[in-house]
C-alpha cells in the first residue's frame, strides 16, 4: 500500500496536466472558430460584390443609350469600385421577314460588355460578362 505522504504531489500534477490539455483543446477550437468566421465574412463580401455586379449589368440592359452611344464607366458606389467596359457590337445580321424595299429594315445586333466590382476593404472582386441580342436599325453596329 502506498502511503499518503507519497501521494500528495500526484493529485497536483494530474490536475495540472488535465488543465493544460483542456486549455490546449480550447485554444484550438477558438482558432478554428476564428478561421471559420473570416471565411464566412470573405464569402459574404464576394456574394455582395456579385449581386452589385448583376444589378449594374441589369441597369445597363435597361438603357438603350448604352448601346447607341457606348462609353466605359468607372465609379464608386456604397464603398465598392465599379468598372463597366464599353459595350461592343460584335456583329449584325438582317432580320428575316422584311422586304428589301422598306427603307428602315431592322438588324439583329449582338453586343457584349463586362462589369467588374471590387470591395477595397476585403479585396473581393466579382466580374460579370454579359452578351446581348438586340434588334436595332441598320448601321447601329459601329
Amino acid at each position: 500500500m502506498i502511503k499518503r505522504k507519497q501521494q500528495e504531489g500526484m493529485v497536483l500534477l494530474t490536475t495540472m496536466i488535465v488543465m493544460v490539455l483542456t486549455t490546449m483543446i480550447c485554444m484550438g477550437m477558438i482558432s478554428v472558430s476564428d478561421t471559420d468566421i473570416r471565411m464566412v465574412g470573405n464569402r459574404q463580401s464576394a456574394r455582395q460584390a456579385e449581386n452589385i455586379a448583376m444589378e449594374v449589368s441589369e441597369g445597363i440592359l435597361g438603357n438603350l443609350d448604352n448601346f447607341s452611344s457606348p462609353a466605359a464607366l468607372d465609379y464608386s458606389e456604397n464603398g465598392y469600385d465599379i468598372t463597366v467596359s464599353t459595350t461592343t457590337c460584335l456583329t449584325e445580321a438582317p432580320v428575316s421577314g422584311y422586304s428589301a424595299l422598306v427603307p428602315l429594315v431592322p438588324q439583329q445586333t449582338y453586343w457584349e460588355y463586362q462589369v467588374e466590382v471590387t470591395d477595397p476593404i476585403s479585396g473581393s472582386k466579382a466580374t460579370v460578362y454579359q452578351g446581348v441580342k438586340l434588334k436595332m436599325l441598320a448601321g447601329s453596329c459601329p
